[in-house]
């Protein structure tokens, strides 16, 4: 999760019929100033791109469909991420985008 200003990964749920947006975060997590403020500089840029009517324009198969945000870890996060991602996707959810968090592998 190197560019906030770039998503990684954009696909279509059709259990769920909703467009996601994956972000991967491959390094191992550090609790730092700065690894926060990353992490909510590339969420805020997702929901941008949702909001902003972007991702309809680009993928036309979206638009009008929900879309959810959701992150990749190859290392678990920390419990000081978990619960700032929890208290993120409590705010999302009033917009209607879902947060989700994958915790893939904790080599």
């Amino acid at each position: 999760m190197i560019s906030s200003r770039s998503v990684d990964l954009i696909t279509y749920d059709g259990n769920r019929d909703e467009g996601v947006l994956i972000a991967v975060e491959d390094r191992p997590w550090e609790a730092t100033p700065a690894r926060f403020a990353e992490m909510v500089a590339k969420i805020d840029y997702y929901l941008s791109v949702i909001q902003s009517g972007q991702l309809s324009a680009r993928y036309p198969k979206l638009a009008g469909r929900p879309c959810s945000v959701q992150l990749d870890f190859i290392h678990a996060p920390g419990p000081e991420l978990t619960d700032f991602l929890n208290s993120m996707a409590e705010t999302m959810s009033a917009t209607g985008i879902a947060l989700t968090v994958n915790a893939l592998a904790n080599p």
